[in-house]
């Protein structure tokens, strides 16, 4: 009887070793975990301004060059002011004529 007592508690302390085991094992796997997310987090955000920069970089060589676009703007500004100055010709002829 006295082996089956022992044999019991060893069983017991064996359980309670696995059982500490198991949670030491998860506690460092926990950690990891949060380490490993951690991780992640900063990948994507480098990803992202990877990827933003990249962006980036694509719309502004698809753009004119804001020399191309100024030049049309005054081109189409020279144009109103020739326009502007023709009429007010006009209305100075009629004015002189009345």
């Amino acid at each position: 009887m006295g082996d089956r007592g022992d044999r019991g508690a060893g069983q017991e302390r064996g359980r309670q070793a696995s059982r500490n085991s198991l949670l030491s094992d998860l506690a460092n796997l926990t950690e990891r975990n949060t380490r490993l997310a951690g991780h992640v987090a900063r990948l994507e955000q480098r990803l992202s301004e990877a990827f933003g920069q990249d962006a980036w970089r694509a719309l502004v060589s698809a753009l004119p060059s804001t020399q191309t676009l100024f030049s049309g703007k005054i081109d189409h500004l020279e144009q109103q002011v020739a326009e502007l100055r023709d009429q007010l010709s006009e209305r100075e002829e009629d004015l002189r004529a009345s």
